[in-house]
C-alpha cells in the first residue's frame, strides 16, 4: 500500500480486553484457518494463492484490479474463488462485474476499502462492508456502508442485491472482523472519525445488526484530511482479545 511505503511515523494502539466489544469475543475457540482466505487479489493485477501449505504468487489470472489500495477477496470452503472487490465494484470467479448498477459506497483508495463476510447458515449470501475516504468539502464522504450479494442469483454467477446500506455517516478507512464468542457469527469493526470510538456490528444468521456496540477508548482521530489520522489499518487477534490499529497521521505509540 502506498501509505506503508512512505517513511512516516505511525501510531500503534492496542486494546487488551476491557471493552464491551472484546469481552463478547474473548472466550472463542481456537482459531482454525479457513479455505475461504486461500486467494488474495491485489492491485496491478497481482495475487497470491495459498494451497495445502504452498504459496503461489502472481498466479491468479483475470484479476481486474488495476489501481488503488484496499481490496477484499472471498473463496468457498474448498478454496475456490467466489468474489473480490475494491470497495466500489464486485467481480465473480469468472472476473465478470456483478454489481449491475451504481458502485458500492467505498473508495478503492482507502487502505482497507472492503471486508467480505459470509452470512451464517445461509452461505450463498455475502456482505461487503466498505469504507470511504473523508475528503475536504465539497467532496465529503459516503461513510461506512455494506452491500448484500447473493451467489445463487444471475444463474449462479452472483449479483449485488443491495448496496449502500448506511451504517455510519463518517468513519476511518480502517476495517477488520473476527468470529463472535458463540462461533455463530462475526463482529465487523471500524474506528470512528472525530472521536475515539470503535464501532462493532454483528453479523449473524439474521443478517447485519445495524445497532453498533460502541467502545470509547484511546486517541481521538482527527477529521482533518491533511492530518491523515483516519488513514491506516486495523486488525483483531484471532482469539478476539486484542485489537490494534496503525494511523498514518499519529506521531505516538
Amino acid at each position: 500500500m502506498t501509505w506503508m511505503k512512505k517513511n512516516l511515523a505511525v501510531a500503534l494502539f492496542m486494546v487488551i480486553l476491557g471493552s464491551p466489544l472484546l469481552s463478547l469475543s474473548q472466550n472463542r475457540c481456537s482459531y482454525v484457518t479457513p479455505r475461504q482466505t486461500d486467494n488474495w487479489y491485489f492491485f496491478q493485477n497481482a495475487g497470491i494463492k495459498f494451497t495445502d501449505g504452498s504459496v503461489n504468487a502472481n498466479n491468479l489470472p483475470g484479476n481486474n484490479l488495476t489501481s488503488g489500495n484496499g481490496t477484499a477477496t472471498f473463496s468457498d470452503e474448498n478454496g475456490n474463488l467466489l468474489i473480490y472487490s475494491d470497495g466500489m465494484k464486485v467481480w465473480n470467479s469468472n472476473h465478470n462485474e456483478i454489481n449491475f448498477g451504481p458502485n458500492l459506497a467505498g473508495d478503492a483508495g482507502a487502505t482497507q476499502a472492503a471486508l467480505i463476510v459470509q452470512r451464517p447458515t445461509l452461505n450463498q449470501i455475502l456482505y461487503i462492508f466498505t469504507t470511504d475516504l473523508l475528503l475536504p468539502a465539497p467532496l465529503g464522504t459516503d461513510g461506512f456502508n455494506y452491500a448484500k450479494v447473493d451467489m445463487t442469483a444471475n444463474n449462479g454467477a452472483g449479483a449485488v442485491l443491495e448496496r449502500q446500506n448506511h451504517l455510519l455517516d463518517q468513519s476511518s478507512v480502517m476495517l477488520t472482523g473476527v468470529a463472535n464468542a458463540a462461533q455463530n457469527g462475526y463482529w465487523v469493526v471500524t474506528h470512528g472519525a472525530g472521536n475515539n470510538a470503535f464501532y462493532a456490528f454483528e453479523v449473524t444468521a439474521a443478517g447485519v445488526n445495524t445497532d453498533a456496540v460502541i467502545s470509547n477508548v484511546g486517541a481521538v482521530l482527527d477529521t482533518d484530511y491533511s492530518k491523515s489520522e483516519l488513514i491506516g489499518a486495523m486488525k483483531i487477534s484471532p482469539k478476539g482479545d486484542k485489537i490494534a490499529y496503525a494511523s498514518m497521521g499519529k506521531q505516538h505509540i
